[in-house]
């Protein structure tokens, strides 16, 4: 998921810096970059729409890995696609709420224990379920400000 550090030194230098966590807390395959917000309002709005982008493109990219590996699910992983891509445009709670519910599906799909891709999502997909299954159940642990 995406950690975000308030940077706010200077009022006219207020900003969030971007994290891209791997599920372990490390941040190796994205840097960290540095956006800036004008008040509490905005800073939630980048914030949920960098979580919202990030959910998707990893998801979209897992299920892509999955078409590859699975193509007598062709049909269900297809309808999974479509519907993470129309979230992009769902609010970060709404889109939480459709992961949160495809949850079975998406475990239906994980690759077997002596894959090389079970370590990517036991580290990086199980937490993006988890993290939007504790959104539509209200037990979130990171609170946004």
């Amino acid at each position: 998921m995406i950690n975000a550090k308030i940077h706010a030194e200077l009022a006219d230098n207020a900003g969030l810096i971007i994290e891209f966590s791997d599920g372990k807390g490390e941040y190796k395959d994205h840097p960290a970059f540095f956006t800036p917000v004008r008040d509490r309002t905005d800073l939630l709005k980048r914030l949920y729409f960098k979580n919202r982008m990030y959910i998707c493109d990893t998801l979209n990219s897992f299920l892509n890995q999955r078409l590859h590996a699975l193509p007598d699910c062709k049909v269900k992983i297809e309808i999974l696609q479509v519907q993470i891509d129309r979230g992009r445009n769902y609010t970060y709670e709404e889109l939480c709420q459709l992961v949160a519910n495809k949850m079975k599906d998406f475990n239906s799909i994980a690759p077997g224990e002596k894959s090389r891709f079970n370590n990517h999502f036991k580290t990086v997909i199980i937490p993006i379920l988890t993290e939007c299954d504790n959104v539509r159940t209200g037990k979130a642990k990171v609170h946004y400000c």
